[in-house]
């Protein structure tokens, strides 16, 4: 009645506007995501009734393929001289994100596409846009050293990606090519609830954050990389990038595998330079690696 209606709080009657217009599960999971009121337990029961046999769709990180990091420098005077200081970070340091949780690391980092050479999404380019807030801020004035590293695989990586939202502004061609091949070769050997639900979680990967998103992606994460591996070893996952709506991949990898089967390569520092919407982005800075593996600066001529 609209007594019990007008009595109800404002979470509530928006969880019921969900229910009525979404499956059961995934409207629980929206009111989640809105409102940042996490249930773990119900979180994980509903990912269990969805099953370990999910309609993901299965990456080969090529061997070879370089993948650029970038870690923002304290001051001016601050340099990052160990090789783990531009890896991942320690469990005891690693915070909430997009697919990892608190205390347990992955390696991040953006890499190569097809699209690159054509609209100039670098790699360099779309790891910034995740990291810095300031080169998002569009009325920001700012002057930033930062410190860029690049990896490269040694061997072939199994990772896994959701299926892609349909509406990236600029979706680069990875995007669209395994999107094509979910549609295809994998979505139609599952059943439809198992599809909607997948589809749900890989449109909450290609959203901006939210009070609970990233509790209801990086546990669906490690759902999967914990239940969902028995078949398939996977490494690590694969999504576009949000910032720059899907014009750009970036990957997450299980720490192991990043020690075991990723070399650095080099690092540079830069500085940006912001002004409202105009950046600069100046390399002033190589790295090099001496004997005891330390890591020094020599300036860029």
């Amino acid at each position: 009645s609209e007594v019990v209606i007008n009595s109800l709080k404002y979470g509530e009657l928006i969880y019921l506007l969900y229910f009525y217009i979404m499956n059961k599960s995934l409207a629980i999971i929206q009111y989640m995501v809105d409102s940042g009121d996490i249930d773990i337990t119900q979180l994980y029961t509903i990912f269990k009734s969805f099953g370990t046999a999910l309609p993901i769709i299965p990456c080969l990180l090529q061997r070879g393929q370089r993948i650029v990091r970038v870690r923002i420098n304290k001051d001016f005077d601050s340099h990052y001289t160990h090789l783990t200081q531009l890896s991942y970070p320690p469990a005891a340091c690693a915070s909430l994100q997009r697919a990892s949780l608190p205390g347990n690391p992955l390696f991040y980092g953006s890499v190569f596409t097809h699209s690159d050479n054509s609209n100039h999404a670098l790699p360099r380019i779309v790891t910034l846009y995740e990291t810095c807030e300031e080169i998002r801020d569009k009325t920001c004035a700012t002057r930033q050293k930062m410190t860029f590293s690049i990896w490269e695989c040694q061997r072939d990586l199994h990772l896994f990606a959701l299926p892609f939202a349909t509406d990236y502004e600029r979706p680069c061609n990875e995007i669209k090519l395994l999107q094509d091949e979910w549609r295809t070769l994998i979505a139609h050997q599952y059943a439809e609830e198992q599809i909607e639900f997948v589809s749900y979680m890989g449109k909450l990967m290609a959203i901006r954050s939210t009070p609970g998103l990233y509790e209801i992606t990086a546990n669906f994460i490690n759902y999967i990389f914990t239940q969902c591996c028995s078949s398939v070893p996977y490494e690590g996952v694969v999504y576009p990038t949000v910032q720059l709506s899907g014009d750009g991949m970036n990957v997450a990898i299980k720490p192991d595998i990043a020690d075991s089967f990723i070399k650095y390569q080099g690092a540079i520092e830069s500085v940006l330079y912001k002004t409202g919407e105009e950046s600069i982005l100046d390399n002033i800075t190589k790295a090099v690696i001496d004997s005891y593996g330390t890591l020094h600066y020599d300036p860029i001529k």
